[in-house]
């Protein structure tokens, strides 16, 4: 077993193995970090207003003498939470519509494909904030209108893969033996489409972390009083001439996360693309 995982991790390429290293990192720095930097992200040291970096302060301090690093640590909790949420809200709106669309196909096709067409009209932001500002702002309607904005995505992918399986001889035998349409879905199609679920899952926690930071940066995602990176971005902005890195750290701890989730997804896509290729080699 090992060594199959071992030789999946491999032809992932280096794609999969920087973008699974950038994501653990984040991963456990949300988790773990502020056991490891026990500063509180709240507290005002007014003796080290705008302090550089270096010091008491690894990362500097904001215009309020808050600790950088530990708002950066305590906004990965808050980007990453909603990120995961979004895109689970996502995948559950979206991925059962792909799976009946695709193996039904006729009207219920003809409909799915079509109120999937309508929501990929607004883009994805734009929809997001017409969404919120119908829930009002809080982390919970911006993993609701995240969800909602990014389901499409999976819908049409998830479809696709599903009207390539049906026309298989495995899922003819199924039908063929009496099975219902939910046993073929649950027990041969789904499991089947799972590899291409979880590469669109994972280049979607990146845009979904870009979205939360846009949506945080409006003002529109966690409270005021919470950390978070798209905030800091907004109140850093002013400081630019000043002291940029204020605004920077958080801006490359977006980057760094969107970097890794894409990575990652790439990275997983070609792995999988190279085992079903050798799996076909073997037949």
């Amino acid at each position: 077993m090992l060594t199959t995982i071992g030789t999946r991790y491999r032809r992932g390429g280096p794609a999969l193995s920087v973008g699974a290293a950038i994501v653990l990192i984040m991963a456990l720095l949300a988790l773990f970090g502020p056991l490891v930097v026990r500063q509180d992200p709240q507290h005002e040291d007014f003796h080290y207003l705008l302090s550089p970096p270096g010091g008491p302060y690894l990362l500097g301090t904001d215009d309020l003498g808050r600790s950088i690093l530990a708002r950066v640590i305590y906004g990965a909790r808050v980007s990453l939470a909603i990120s995961g949420l979004s895109t689970a809200a996502a995948v559950l709106v979206g991925a059962p519509v792909g799976l009946v669309a695709g193996y039904q196909q006729g009207w219920i096709d003809a409909v799915a494909m079509r109120l999937t067409d309508g929501v990929l009209a607004f883009p994805g932001v734009l929809l997001a904030l017409l969404l919120i500002a119908t829930l009002g702002a809080s982390s919970s309607s911006v993993v609701v209108a995240l969800g909602i904005s990014f389901a499409p995505l999976f819908a049409r992918t998830i479809r696709a893969s599903t009207l390539v399986e049906r026309e298989k001889e495995y899922i003819t035998a199924a039908m063929a033996s009496g099975g219902s349409v939910a046993h073929i879905l649950r027990r041969h199609i789904a499991p089947n489409v799972a590899d291409t679920l979880l590469v669109q899952a994972t280049l979607c926690l990146g845009l979904c972390v870009l979205s939360e930071a846009t949506l945080s940066y409006l003002g529109l995602s966690a409270a005021p009083e919470v950390p978070s990176w798209g905030r800091m971005v907004f109140e850093g902005q002013r400081l630019l001439e000043l002291t940029p890195f204020v605004s920077l750290m958080p801006l490359l701890a977006i980057s760094v996360t969107i970097l890794g989730f894409n990575l990652l997804g790439n990275g997983l896509s070609d792995a999988l693309n190279s085992n079903r290729q050798a799996w076909r080699g073997t037949r």
